[in-house]
């Protein structure tokens, strides 16, 4: 894995399929309700309870704003969700966030938020300082999906 520095790291908040899609390689994009308000390059993977720990991260590759209907159209098929909830998560929104999974990292033993400083699970995603997000980014991975 490369070590330079990112600009910018979200905790996202994720559900525990969702996060587990994602760390299997079967989930390519994170589907949201609305954008980062900067460009992220690095997602750590927060699976929310049962879980409730840090499972990983990603690189991003592209965060795409658009319709629902142009989000499914271009998305279906590496969404990992079907398209009964995908269109319920969106019922009533013009507008949605498509997040391109890139590099994907499991780690070996999930980590509390704890271990990242005093913070709780983010509603819905969360900025990491550098020096929090390299404490996920040294921590033991698992071979890559």
């Amino acid at each position: 894995m490369t070590r330079a520095a990112p600009s910018s790291i979200a905790l996202l908040s994720i559900h525990p399929r969702f996060a587990r899609r994602i760390l299997e390689g079967k989930k390519r994009v994170e589907f949201r309700k609305r954008g980062f308000g900067r460009a992220v390059t690095h997602v750590v993977v927060y699976a929310t309870q049962p879980v409730g720990r840090v499972v990983g991260f990603f690189t991003v590759k592209r965060v795409s704003i658009a319709t629902p209907r142009s989000l499914w159209a271009d998305y279906c098929s590496v969404g990992g969700i079907g398209g009964d909830e995908f269109w319920r998560y969106y019922q009533g929104k013009s507008e949605g966030c498509a997040i391109e999974v890139a590099d994907v990292w499991a780690l070996e033993r999930p980590i509390p938020l704890g271990d990242l400083g005093s913070m709780g699970a983010p509603q819905s995603f969360a900025y990491l300082s550098l020096r929090q997000f390299a404490v996920v980014r040294d921590a033991k991975h698992l071979p890559a999906a």
